[in-house]
């Protein structure tokens, strides 16, 4: 599980017909420590509503991704998001401690 923070959301005209749906967005991983964002930005399934801007726990293991989203062993998906930090997000993201 990552820390990462939503970059957008991604809009398609025509899906994969596993994916028709599906709230795809596009994150990047965060350090806990510092708030930096490293990486490369990757997209993930959202069912639980985050929006741009928004810090997000984010589930990037391909089995429990694949449960989750009840895809099984076809599973080509980056991650799921997992929760929205809303309340202890200062100290989370607090340099200082």
């Amino acid at each position: 599980m990552i820390l990462a923070r939503v970059i957008e959301p991604i809009v398609t005209t025509i899906k994969y017909p596993d994916l028709e749906g599906e709230k795809i967005l596009m994150v990047q991983a965060a350090s806990f420590d510092s708030k930096s964002l490293y990486g490369d930005p990757f997209w993930v399934i959202d069912r639980i509503g985050a929006r741009q801007g928004d810090w997000v726990l984010v589930i990037n293991e391909g089995g429990s991704v694949g449960m989750i989203l009840d895809k099984g062993r076809k599973n080509y998906i980056n991650g799921v998001v997992a929760g929205i930090i809303e309340e202890g997000h200062e100290y989370l993201m607090d340099t200082e401690s």
